[in-house]
């Protein structure tokens, strides 16, 4: 019995298992879609059945060319030729290869040398040569940045990503002509040219989407210009990106209150101060929206003191039931500074214990 299961899961086995061709077919449709890792993978899995499939050591090589690794593509074809010494496809790459180096080399020394032109020239043709190498892109991209051509330096930039998706040096380099854009938008911010810095912080987003700092300063620009619908979109975006964020949630908070929108105010400021409980100017906001729906005051003095309950309408439903607060004890002064700035109106109490008459005031 235990003869017979054993030849039965070798059987399921042999049924599931792909062989090295289908792997080496996965392999290729993987690295045609970009996806180096998954490639990578469907390629060692074909070498480890057969160590003898040539096919394989050669994609190795081809994806080790595309995260920029020339030595050990290098070495994955002599694999290659090992594996399959007629194959003259594989001795004439490994031949070109040499060419690779040298074209990069001289790009390099050039960059050294501060000539530019020769450098990029040096880097295209590698490139042209090479299309499945991101370096010669790459290079390419900073040779235009050393010009402070940023949006060529990242189209550059863009195109190495495409090449090898985990490019981590391309993908820092977007980021710092991001940072660039930024920077000059805050001091143009600073001289208050608004239009400029709009401009700029908008680079920022075509170079880096997720730039979450830009939405906010765009949405900061666009609510200084009266466009608060504009403003509260940009400061969500921000928030998307970076649900930290937390002066995002404060400006939000503040858009929404101009817009006479008290309960989304609330939220949105009561979210920057559970991120930030620090933060001291969300407590402040948080309280003049709350105090801007205050209604009446029910009192009734003492020599000294005013006990008194605030009566506030619900946020946004003026029909709705009024609510008050616990008796609390204030300075005649502070109640009468209310009064004269028509703040609230007053009603007296009737001086019996939970049958006040309550009169509201808008």
């Amino acid at each position: 019995m235990r003869n017979l299961l054993s030849i039965l899961i070798i059987l399921i086995g042999a049924v599931f298992a792909q062989s090295p061709d289908e792997l080496f077919n996965s392999g290729k449709s993987n690295l045609d879609s970009g996806n180096l890792v998954e490639a990578e993978n469907d390629y060692k899995g074909a070498v480890e059945m057969d160590p003898t499939f040539a096919p394989a050591y050669a994609g190795l090589a081809i994806v080790a060319m595309r995260k920029g690794d020339l030595k050990q593509s290098n070495t994955y074809l002599k694999e290659a030729i090992d594996a399959d010494p007629e194959n003259k496809e594989f001795r004439q790459e490994f031949e070109r290869l040499s060419e690779l180096n040298t074209l990069m080399g001289k790009g390099i020394r050039s960059m050294k040398n501060g000539d530019i032109d020769s450098a990029f020239e040096s880097f295209r043709i590698a490139y042209e040569k090479f299309p499945q190498y991101p370096e010669s892109v790459f290079n390419m991209g900073l040779t235009h940045f050393r010009n402070k051509d940023f949006s060529e330096a990242v189209s550059y930039f863009n195109k190495t990503i495409e090449i090898n998706p985990d490019h981590k040096n391309a993908l820092t380099a977007i980021k710092n002509v991001a940072k660039n854009f930024f920077n000059k938008g805050n001091q143009l911010y600073k001289r208050g040219d608004l239009e400029g810095a709009l401009a700029s912080y908008d680079e920022v987003l075509r170079v880096d989407k997720t730039f979450y700092q830009a939405h906010f300063q765009v949405g900061v620009i666009q609510s200084k210009m009266g466009d608060k619908d504009k403003a509260i979109l940009s400061y969500e975006k921000s928030i998307d990106i970076n649900p930290q964020f937390y002066k995002a949630y404060f400006a939000l908070g503040l858009a929404k209150n101009s817009m006479n929108n008290s309960d989304g105010a609330l939220q949105a400021i009561q979210s920057a101060i559970d991120i930030n409980p620090s933060y001291d100017k969300a407590y402040g906001a948080k309280g003049e929206v709350e105090s801007a729906n205050i209604v009446g005051i029910i009192y009734k003095m003492t020599p000294k003191y005013v006990y008194y309950a605030v009566c506030a309408r619900k946020h946004n439903d003026p029909d709705g039931e009024h609510f008050v607060t616990k008796d609390n004890r204030s300075k005649k002064s502070t109640i009468y500074n209310s009064i004269r700035k028509g703040t609230v109106g007053v009603s007296y109490s009737n001086g019996i214990k939970r049958r006040r008459k309550i009169e509201y005031f808008s």
